[in-house]
């Protein structure tokens, strides 16, 4: 069995839908979308000649963020972005912050070697996790009061993806 039709059917076996778009860099690319029913939405590409597969995940800040970041002193920013970087460091997850603040792309990797449905689902974990903490701190940061993760709720059985 292929990569893709592995992570299709472990996907499957949780009754999450996958769906499949066209890359010319990729040997395949997934998309999850409403992802553990949070709203994100998730790529899941094998570049070509290449033995990873990449976890990512793309946050567009709301205007309030972008906002609040515009009226800060270059010294804040700095500082701000610093802070996230941190915090994304600690969960082991790769990053890229658009130097505006637009937008925070949050990714990991597998190497296919190594795949295992335990490895794959830990860097989707991760992932998500970086989006929540992406999500939590601007908001704490930017849009104090508004609720800083969307509303979800925990099923009494567990489920691979935390």
């Amino acid at each position: 069995m292929d990569y893709k039709e592995k992570i299709k059917m472990w996907f499957a076996l949780d009754h999450i839908e996958t769906s499949e778009v066209k890359n010319t860099l990729a040997d395949f690319q997934l998309v999850l979308k409403n992802v553990f029913g949070l709203g994100f939405t998730i790529n899941i590409a094998k570049p070509k000649d290449n033995s990873i597969l990449q976890i990512v995940m793309k946050l567009a800040s709301p205007k309030v963020i972008q906002n609040g970041f515009a009226s800060l002193t270059m010294e804040e920013k700095l500082q701000h972005v610093d802070e996230l970087k941190m915090e994304l460091l600690k969960l082991d997850v790769d990053y890229e912050i658009s130097a505006n603040l637009e937008s925070v792309m949050i990714a990991d990797i597998v190497y296919l070697e190594d795949m295992t449905r335990t490895t794959f689902m830990d860097a989707l974990r991760s992932v998500r996790n970086g989006a929540l903490v992406t999500i939590s701190f601007l908001s704490r940061k930017f849009n104090p009061g508004y609720e800083s993760t969307p509303p979800h709720t925990h099923l009494d059985v567990s489920s691979p993806y935390g």
